[in-house]
């Protein structure tokens, strides 16, 4: 059970995903297609970003609302991709980790989003908010108040 969202699969692909957009956008003609370069950039950051919001929210809608935004990240992120292609900043080849990196993540939202749609998953998170299970835990492993729309801190 994921204790942080660096526990999650879809997040840590996420993260490959956005690593490997950057390293396609660091050299090249799409160096000076600043815009372009830039919505890019932002289009694969978004999608760890949305990742990380849901599962703060705790409950198992909500967080699922936030992996739908995050799968809607990735496949701007392709669409992005391929353009790219046609305005001629990289190849085919270029573009395979990237592509397979999409598909694995595509795969692990869905998976991820059909289970927060299971009764196991609502109780689940309508435990954590009551308190009858543990909290999740911030990346320094103090425990972090689960309240939907409430800022997060340590405690």
């Amino acid at each position: 059970m994921a204790q942080t969202h660096r526990d999650l699969v879809v997040w840590q692909l996420a993260e490959r995903l956005r690593l490997e957009v950057y390293r396609l956008t660091d050299s090249g003609s799409v160096l000076r297609d600043f815009a372009f370069r830039a919505q890019l950039r932002d289009a694969a950051s978004g999608i760890s970003s949305n990742i990380v919001e849901g599962f703060r929210r705790v409950s198992a809608p909500e967080f699922a609302r936030f992996l739908r935004y995050s799968y809607s990240g990735a496949g701007e992120t392709e669409q992005r991709l391929h353009d790219g292609l046609s305005r001629g900043h990289w190849t085919e080849s270029d573009l395979e980790p990237a592509a397979r990196l999409i598909k694995r993540l595509d795969r692990g939202l869905v998976e991820l989003l059909r289970y927060l749609q299971t009764p196991a998953a609502k109780l689940r998170s309508q435990e954590i908010l009551n308190g009858q299970r543990s909290k999740p835990k911030s990346p320094k492993g103090n425990t972090v108040d689960p309240t939907p729309n409430e800022p997060v801190e340590p405690r």
